[in-house]
Order: structure tokens, then sequence, then C-alpha cells
């Protein structure tokens, strides 16, 4: 009942603080992804997973039918960012993307630094990463996950 609820939650475009004592997170997850999946048509469709006391986040879209994470390395501490790295370099991706985009207020351009990997149609192997990357690079053991979609 609970996971029909967030389901009805994300495809409504709400923000949803999942219940972490009753709640596993990988589940929260998993449901986020896949309901991100159903709004394939929507093209700047995303699900934002955050933890609601570090405000460590991981974030996907789902493009040409399969699902990528994007790990923006912005506001992140070296440690973080090392963590990350790691994390990523064990399913062979070893440097961030790099793109030139614009501030929404000066306009003025700036690089953006960012992690990124599809995992095809997998939402299981998508969120399992995402649990790897909270605790390996955020070292955040005991989740309290808020989603955010659109």
């Amino acid at each position: 009942m609970k996971l029909l609820r967030l389901f009805i939650i994300l495809l409504a475009g709400a923000c949803y603080a999942a219940d972490a004592p009753t709640t596993a997170p990988k589940t929260v997850i998993e449901a986020g992804l896949k309901a991100l999946m159903s709004r394939e048509k929507n093209k700047d469709a995303f699900v934002i997973f955050t933890d609601s006391q570090s405000k460590a986040y991981v974030q996907f879209t789902y493009e040409n039918k399969e699902l990528w994470i994007d790990i923006p390395l912005i506001e992140k501490s070296k440690k973080e960012t090392d963590g990350i790295k790691k994390v990523f370099s064990s399913i062979g991706i070893t440097n961030p993307e790099i793109t030139t985009a614009r501030d929404p207020e000066t306009k003025k351009p700036f690089i953006l630094r960012s992690y990124q990997a599809s995992f095809g149609n997998n939402e299981a192997k998508a969120a399992e990463f995402s649990m790897r990357l909270f605790k390996e690079a955020f070292n955040i053991n005991s989740l309290f996950l808020t989603v955010e979609t659109e």
C-alpha cells in the first residue's frame, strides 16, 4: 500500500519523504526510478533522491529508454569528489563529463563537471549504485530520503 502511495505521489510530481523505519531506501529509489521510466514521453522528467539530514543527493533522467545517473561536482568536498570518483571508477568511468553551462541569473558561462552513467532499464542496478554512492562517497549509513520529481 505504501509503495502504491509513493507511485501516485511521484507521478503527480510532488516531493515525498520516505518513512525510513518502514520503507527501505533502496525500495524507495527503485519505485522512484520505475515511476520515472513510466514518464518517458516527458523529455524533462527527472527524479532526485536526497538524504534529508546531509542534503547529499543522486539524480536520474530517463532518455532514449535508458536510466541515466548524473552527479554534478558542484559544492562537493574533496572527500566527496574522491568518493564519487572511486564509486564510478568501479564501473569503468574514471573521469567526469565536462560541459559549459550558463548561470541562469548572470548568464555568464561556467564549466560544469559531472559523473554520468547509464543503467539501461535496470532500476535495481541503478538503485544499488545509488546506495553505494550514499554509503561510500557521502559516508551515509542511515538514509532518510526525500524524492523530488518533474
